[in-house]
């Protein structure tokens, strides 16, 4: 993803800065596991509903994401290059939907990757990156597997990964609009895979929470998203 879209958090970095400007790569290597910022750019095109667009999200792997957000009566608003703003008719409820970008340098992290950072940092914790854990998880849905986390401030987030346990896509959601330029409190990268039954194969800290296949989370979160309203 092209660095003046968005900055990218390591789980290390658990309490997001206030400035865009703030956030730098650290010079070693980090599985990232919070996935992207808010874009900084207002620049935005209006998505014209056609075969052109539609074949470009299928090219940038959020098409079935997108399609899945127009069956609940969401649809896209606008997109700029490497994001897509989805919205309800009465557009008080918004999903922002990116392509993963690890995906296209073949770089996503495994599950193994994600599991192992995250069991570093939660118990060796740097100086000013203690992780606040109210919930995580890994488990399963069918042939796709997961790493889940709820904590820190108002930090919802689940990856998953495919039969490889190689990360496909992400689900991130806060309490207030911080993805597409403000307009979303959820993030989508990459599709989302389709399953039935989500099952926790091993608690990592917290308390047990109820487990979802993807698209019901969403579906869900749009849900939560309408009653906070």
């Amino acid at each position: 993803m092209p660095g003046n879209d968005a900055c990218k958090l390591v789980l290390t970095v658990l309490i997001a800065s206030s400035s865009a400007s703030a956030c730098k790569r650290t010079p070693h290597t980090e599985v990232e596991l919070s996935i992207v910022r808010p874009a900084t750019s207002d620049h935005q095109v209006h998505v014209p509903d056609d075969h052109a667009a539609r074949e470009s999200t299928r090219q940038a792997g959020i098409g079935s994401t997108l399609q899945w957000l127009e069956t609940v009566g969401y649809k896209p608003e606008h997109l700029d290059q490497m994001q897509a703003l989805v919205c309800n008719q009465e557009r008080d409820r918004c999903v922002c939907v990116q392509p993963l970008s690890c995906t296209a340098a073949g770089t996503c992290p495994s599950l193994a990757d994600v599991e192992a950072t995250f069991l570093a940092a939660l118990k060796y914790p740097q100086e000013g990156s203690r992780v606040h854990c109210d919930h995580a998880e890994v488990g399963r849905c069918g042939n796709f597997h997961y790493f889940s986390f709820r904590g820190d401030i108002a930090r919802n987030e689940t990856q998953w990964f495919d039969g490889a346990q190689r990360q496909l896509a992400t689900y991130s959601a806060t309490d207030y609009a911080a993805y597409c330029n403000g307009a979303a409190r959820i993030l989508v990268t990459g599709d989302l895979p389709e399953c039935d039954v989500a099952e926790r194969t091993e608690l990592l800290c917290g308390v047990p929470g109820p487990t979802q296949p993807p698209l019901l989370r969403l579906r869900a979160s749009l849900r939560s998203a309408a009653s906070a309203d």
